[in-house]
């Protein structure tokens, strides 16, 4: 056998006088952690990566279980979440969402714990937050004062996910050698800059 790879990334294959064009992507098999695998259904539900591009899954992961956190944050409501999504979901069903919603309401247990928020009650752990030497919680959502803080709170996530989304977009296109498409495209440093 004699492999050879061609101007245009093709790769051929001799063997005997024979030659045969294989597609220069090899087949993809996801490899994550422990936290992030669950998150591979969310990956592949929109395409495989390339074999040259990065595996979102892990970012997929963060983003995922920070925004549902933040979104859904009540520690009371995280015990009923995790233990469904995880055990009658997941174990008795056989559905992966089941495993991700356990992870994503460890998230809502800590934004939970963060805002004070029990089954909806927001004052339930003021005793705790008094005992620790707190004057009252952490984060009061409820606030008028907390109003330009979750406005601009939001605006600074979104832009940090669109910008993380584009510079990997850039950085698999580095990969590929395809330097002008990463400088100048809508997807590219001048669009980040645009973005911006």
């Amino acid at each position: 056998f004699q492999k050879t790879v061609d101007a245009i990334g093709e790769v051929s294959i001799k063997k005997a006088g024979q030659e045969q064009e294989l597609p220069a992507d090899p087949p993809v098999k996801l490899r994550n952690n422990w936290f992030a695998r669950p998150y591979e259904m969310l990956t592949t539900m929109y395409g495989l990566p390339t074999y040259h591009d990065i595996d979102p899954t892990f970012i997929v992961s963060l983003v995922y279980s920070v925004l549902f956190g933040l979104m859904f944050a009540d520690l009371g409501q995280w015990v009923a979440l995790a233990l469904f999504g995880y055990f009658f979901m997941y174990k008795r069903k056989g559905m992966a969402i089941g495993n991700i919603l356990a992870r994503a309401g460890f998230f809502s247990a800590l934004f939970g714990l963060l805002f004070g928020s029990v089954f909806g009650y927001e004052h339930v752990l003021d005793p705790l937050f008094h005992a620790l030497g707190f004057a009252e919680k952490p984060f009061d959502v409820m606030a008028a004062t907390s109003v330009n803080t979750i406005r601009f709170g939001s605006v600074a996530i979104g832009v940090t996910v669109v910008s993380l989304a584009i510079g990997t977009g850039i950085y698999s296109k580095l990969r590929r050698h395809m330097v002008g498409e990463a400088l100048t495209s809508s997807n590219g440093v001048a669009g980040l800059i645009f973005y911006w």
